[in-house]
């Protein structure tokens, strides 16, 4: 594995660090309030069949996975700003700005050369 393969591997590693953070803590919140669904449970599996997807190097999971991040980051940024919610709140606008980082974070982190790179380690289409 050459370094830009390596680096790829950090980041689909870092990327499904918070993959899983956020699916746990969703599904205890849900637990807790008392309204885990079968809905909750479907949206784990789809997370992990999608997450092991890329890491198993398919390029189509790791384009749709980009493209739910930066729509991830639009929803965060209309629902935001748009709705006038965090208008005179700076919590609200600071938890805001931290959505809409982490998702364009992901969308940026599957979409580098790197994780590219990665994929086609996996694949066997790279040598080293």
């Amino acid at each position: 594995m050459d370094s830009q393969a390596r680096v790829g591997m950090w980041m689909l590693i870092a990327v499904t660090a918070v993959f899983a953070l956020g699916e746990a803590g969703l599904a205890a919140i849900n637990l807790l309030a008392g309204r885990f669904s079968a809905m909750q449970a479907g949206r784990i599996v789809l997370t992990v069949w999608l997450t092991w997807s890329v890491w198993n190097g398919a390029g189509w999971a790791r384009w749709l996975c980009a493209a739910l991040a930066m729509a991830g980051a639009i929803l965060a940024f209309v629902a935001g700003f748009g709705s006038g919610a965090a208008d005179g709140r700076p919590e609200v606008l600071l938890i805001v700005c931290v959505i809409i980082a982490i998702y364009l974070g992901i969308a940026v982190m599957l979409a580098s050369p790197g994780v590219g790179a990665y994929q086609e380690w996996r694949r066997g289409e790279r040598s080293s």
